[in-house]
């Protein structure tokens, strides 16, 4: 009889899943936002909702939203945390 594998790692808290985003390669805001609107989001979802991602994470970012980088922990803007 082979026994079930257990996971040595910690899952993160819910409250932390939902309120923080690391950024991984080829992320950008436009993909974040659309990746947490779901499959149904139209592109003017994505348009009104990835601006909000930038605003909340303006003082780690910066000016330019184009330049986000991998490693970065994002917080998710509060309309999307719920």
């Amino acid at each position: 009889m082979k026994k079930a594998a257990t996971s040595t790692a910690a899952a993160p808290a819910p409250d932390t899943a939902r309120s923080t985003y690391l950024v991984r390669p080829g992320d950008s805001l436009w993909t974040i936002a659309e990746a947490h609107l779901g499959p149904a989001a139209t592109g003017a979802d994505v348009s009104r909702a990835w601006p909000a991602w930038h605003a909340a994470n303006r003082a780690d970012l910066g000016p330019d939203p184009h330049l986000i980088h991998p490693g970065q922990l994002l917080q998710v803007p509060d309309e999307e945390a719920s």
